[in-house]
């Protein structure tokens, strides 16, 4: 089973990205759009199931708040039993109206990476197709972006060690 999740902070920026300021942000809220538990806690390790395996993230070592190249980023409550992440299967984000230069996305996917096309419309009703490739969770890539790393991750039994 393939899973491509985006665990929070969809944002985008107004304005040019300017060298050691933070550009304008506005970030969506996606509480109502949690629809799967991809974090555990040490104390609760078969809490959720980020990848159809029964293995999550290891929420102990997550700051829930942080930012990655200026944008930031807050990621859904970690408690036992709550959706936390947004398994991509179609459905629609809606994104405040506004002017944006860039659109940012925090996200993962599992059993290889995958690549998907996201559609942007806008307010006149055109739209924009873009594709987007999401790396492999635990696999190392010369090409993706850690942004937080982590020493394992979790199963119903204990923990697996990580290469990222």
């Amino acid at each position: 089973m393939a899973t491509v999740l985006i665990f929070g902070g969809v944002g985008g920026w107004i304005g040019q990205e300017r060298a050691h300021a933070s550009p304008a942000q506005t970030t969506v809220d996606l509480n109502g759009a949690f629809n799967e538990d991809a974090f555990s806690f040490d104390a609760n390790r078969a809490d959720g199931n980020f990848d159809g395996s029964g293995y999550t993230y290891a929420a102990d070592n997550r700051k829930a708040a942080f930012v990655y190249e200026w944008t930031n980023y807050r990621l859904g409550s970690f408690a036992a039993g709550k959706n936390n992440s947004v398994k991509a299967t179609g459905q629609t984000l809606t994104i405040p109206a506004g002017k944006y230069a860039s659109i940012r996305i925090l996200g993962a996917s599992t059993n290889g990476d995958k690549t998907g096309t996201f559609r942007i419309r806008y307010s006149d009703s055109t739209y924009a197709d873009v594709s987007v490739t999401m790396k492999d969770w635990s696999t190392a890539s010369p090409s993706g972006h850690v942004v937080q790393k982590t020493p394992h991750r979790h199963n119903g039994s204990g923990d697996a060690n990580l290469t990222n």
